[in-house]
């Protein structure tokens, strides 16, 4: 039965439309997205970060400075993580932010520690249990995709009804999706994690997604372009998007692992080619 789907074709001719409201850069409000990386880049404090920055515009300047205009509630459903590793993050995080910025991102973020529960978003009691959880939220996260559910991820058909339930939520609830995801690790080893075909399982995935982020370490020759030494390579991690349905093509940036694992934005300028010395510039 259709509910609310038609469209007043003439209005639509007559009148100007309302300005695209994003989440994220490129992230349509009210949509889909998926993050991919390999294991271990940062996808869950990137995520983590964003959702702040989604709660509170300090938290966004002081943490990946994404520029988010609209802030509101968020909800994080970690199926991956147990609560004491969720609290070491947490922590690292805190020692960037004011104390007004703690407390704005204490009551507008929750955060269900929900490893060794064996959630499932195809069984409607779940769905059930997470519409109610994430009722007036903005923004909510699933870490990681395959916690999620217990299908054949290489299963166009079968990844297609994992995302529909993913757009259900976002209808019923009015907030965006975002799941983690991980990359086929041959992509990842050859430094390709940056081309959406890198996502690993069926190609429903993407394909049904609206937005696609991205994250890769740094390789050899980008430490060679910028003068890191390769004992410090490892702290810099490279991220942007590969697919932004609704949006402009947003820059990819460089970020650096702080103590704890925090990501901040950072600068890096290309080493001279005549011998002369980098520069690195830290984000505000």
């Amino acid at each position: 039965m259709f509910n609310n789907v038609d469209i007043d074709i003439l209005g639509c001719f007559s009148s100007e439309p309302p300005e695209m409201d994003f989440v994220l850069p490129g992230f349509l409000a009210g949509t889909v997205g998926c993050l991919a990386a390999a294991g271990s880049t940062g996808k869950s404090f990137w995520a983590l970060e964003a959702g702040m920055g989604v709660a509170s515009a300090q938290a966004d300047a002081r943490l990946l400075n994404l520029g988010i205009k609209h802030h509101g509630r968020v909800v994080v459903l970690n199926a991956e993580d147990p609560g004491t590793v969720l609290h070491h993050r947490l922590h690292s995080i805190g020692r960037f932010l004011s104390e007004s910025a703690r407390e704005e991102v204490a009551e507008k973020v929750s955060i269900q520690a929900l490893v060794g529960t064996r959630p499932d978003i195809m069984d409607p009691k779940w769905q059930d249990s997470v519409l109610q959880v994430v009722e007036g939220a903005r923004l909510v996260i699933f870490d990681t995709l395959t916690r999620w559910h217990r299908l054949d991820e290489n299963d166009n058909g079968a990844m297609a009804q994992v995302l529909s339930v993913f757009e259900m939520i976002c209808r019923q609830s009015g907030a965006s999706v975002l799941f983690l995801h991980h990359v086929n690790k041959s992509m990842a080893r050859d430094g390709r994690q940056g081309e959406q075909q890198a996502t690993r399982g069926a190609s429903s995935i993407t394909d049904n997604a609206r937005w696609q982020g991205w994250m890769q370490g740094m390789g050899e020759a980008a430490a060679k372009e910028y003068g890191i030494r390769d004992d410090d390579r490892k702290r810099y991690v490279q991220a942007g998007a590969n697919k932004e349905n609704y949006g402009m093509a947003s820059p990819d940036r460089w970020l650096e692992r702080k103590a704890g694992g925090v990501l901040i934005p950072v600068e890096l300028q290309r080493q001279v080619k005549n011998g002369g010395s980098k520069g690195v510039t830290y984000g505000d």
